[in-house]
């Protein structure tokens, strides 16, 4: 049985969720002793990616290199980065670790692929003009969406990747970083003005584009869906279904 790595802090809820969900969906475990073994790493010092892509911020990467190290020195086999937006910078970082990495982002687009064909979309109920290709509209900070991370994963596939436009992605920024109010502001709850917020997205969202899936492209963002009950296409249960598999060696990180 292989140990997984996690490195987290970017929030730091997700690692801590994660790893919950991670124990909670190991379904086949019935002793202590079934289940993975995994070291967590939440670093809160790495620098804001989302500035390092879109306001030449300091770059992420020698802060989450320095942290994949050490899980591996502590013992993992593979290691798992729960950030999306640092998935921009994730052949540069995997260059530097002796560790296989597990691409979120990747695998992401790959069960989007083989789960939800267009014949097997959720509802059209946001897609008037669905021709028979689904579109998926991705929610993530602007560093997601400005570096192309998700659509260059989603090149050649099965769905259409679409993503809001300027003002309701100003409006998603908002609901992430705001201080006071924001999804990063106060972990393990959703405050109300966020959720007033998180619901007025939403609701317009089907006005600007036609979609048939959300893909919640922020772990804040996929926490928060879940909390309020909204489906959606979540890259942290198709991570941890994906890690579980290599963990049990259903099946080698490499065709992850």
């Amino acid at each position: 049985m292989k140990t997984l790595g996690i490195l987290s802090g970017m929030g730091p809820e997700t690692g801590a969720y994660f790893l919950q969900q991670f124990t909670a969906l190991h379904h086949s475990a019935k002793r202590d002793q079934d289940h993975p073994p995994v070291i967590l790493f939440s670093n809160t010092q790495v620098p804001c990616r989302v500035q390092a892509l879109i306001a030449q911020g300091p770059t992420p990467v020698p802060e989450i290199v320095r942290s994949l190290q050490q899980l591996e020195r502590m013992g993992a086999d593979f290691a798992i980065i729960l950030c999306n937006t640092a998935h921009a910078y994730f052949d540069t970082i995997q260059s530097h670790v002796n560790i296989p990495l597990f691409n979120l982002v990747q695998h992401a687009c790959e069960m989007i692929e083989q789960r939800f064909t267009p014949m097997r979309a959720i509802n059209n109920t946001h897609n008037k003009e669905n021709k028979g290709q689904s579109k998926v509209m991705l929610l993530g900070t602007t560093g997601t969406v400005h570096s192309h991370v998700y659509q260059d994963h989603s090149r050649s596939r099965n769905y259409e990747l679409t993503q809001p436009k300027d003002s309701i992605q100003e409006q998603l920024n908002e609901l992430i970083f705001n201080t006071d109010f924001g999804l990063k502001s106060s972990p393990g709850r959703i405050t109300s003005k966020a959720e007033d917020l998180l619901h007025t997205i939403l609701h317009h969202l089907p006005e600007e584009a036609h979609y048939d899936h959300l893909l919640a492209g922020c772990t804040e963002i996929s926490i928060a869906l879940r909390q309020l009950n909204v489906r959606c296409l979540d890259p942290l249960f198709f991570a941890i279904e994906g890690c579980l598999d290599i963990c049990k060696d259903v099946y080698p990180i490499d065709s992850a």
